[in-house]
């Protein structure tokens, strides 16, 4: 290990003569971190620090709308998760929390396409004909169904990002954002919409509701998380766009009954292609 003040970087080759490497950012190694309590130093800030990140992230999301976006397009990014890293994590909660609500979700349950009806046209009959055709029982392929459908769900989530980006792209008249700046937004508000519209809306819901009618709680959820939606984009417009209230609140009116019909889309789109798949 070289003690002088000028060394060689060990990863780029270029000549450090500081703590870091200007060039690849790789840290100087010391003598001192190769102790048994310094290694154990380090992991415990590095679980620390990374929790409060995820911590802080997450409270922003939901209370901020918009904040985490404007953050990360002022190039204010160390504090939080990147957009991309929120919305995995976001997935990996969503879908961990799904099974446990009483209320349908994004997945859309197999059996509220029976009980509820509201998107799929025929589904029911389409399903009893794939029974037919397989010779099983019908709780042995629906057992088989959810399987599939909670691998595609997975995979389907992120076809929620681009339209709404360009849908914000549409709304942003004088193009005060570029489209990549649009699609930070759009990372963030499906990570919002999947944690708190839908897991934290479905969970309340579901328990108020429990025992009741499937079909009555999913409207519940839907209108529930229509109104949290228009809420969180009516912030998210003034604080991203810098639009007054009311054109945020106008614009809010509109992304939710833009967003409603896609959601349906993804839904419609994830329920038919488990079938077919199966």
């Amino acid at each position: 290990m070289e003690t002088s003040d000028a060394r060689t970087c060990a990863t780029c080759g270029v000549v450090v003569t500081g703590a870091y490497c200007a060039s690849c950012g790789e840290k100087s190694l010391v003598r001192e971190e190769l102790t048994l309590r310094e290694q154990a130093r380090q992991v415990w800030n590095g679980l620390v620090r990374y929790d409060a990140k995820t911590l802080r992230t997450l409270l922003l999301l939901g209370l901020r709308p918009g904040f985490l976006a404007f953050e990360y397009c002022r190039c204010a990014r160390i504090r939080y998760l990147k957009p991309v890293q929120l919305f995995l994590l976001a997935n990996v909660l969503y879908f961990l929390a799904a099974p446990y609500l009483d209320a349908p979700s994004l997945r859309s349950a197999l059996e509220s396409r029976f009980e509820g009806r509201l998107y799929e046209l025929h589904f029911d009959a389409a399903f009893r004909q794939q029974v037919e055709a397989s010779g099983g029982a019908a709780s042995e392929l629906a057992q088989h169904f959810r399987e599939v459908h909670e691998r595609w769900a997975r995979a389907l989530l992120a076809l929620l990002v681009p339209p709404v980006t360009l849908v914000l792209a549409l709304f942003d008249t004088r193009r005060t954002r570029s489209l990549i700046e649009q699609a930070v937004l759009a990372l963030n508000f499906v990570a919002f919409a999947v944690l708190y519209a839908q897991v934290g809306v479905g969970f309340v819901v579901g328990k108020l509701a429990a025992g009741g009618d499937p079909a009555t709680a999913e409207v519940a959820v839907t209108a529930a998380s229509e109104a949290l939606l228009i809420l969180w984009w009516t912030f998210a417009f003034q604080r991203f766009y810098g639009w007054n209230w009311r054109r945020g609140l106008l614009q809010a009116f509109a992304m939710a009954h833009l967003v409603f019909p896609l959601v349906i889309g993804y839904r419609y789109l994830l329920g038919w292609l488990t079938l077919w798949t199966l």
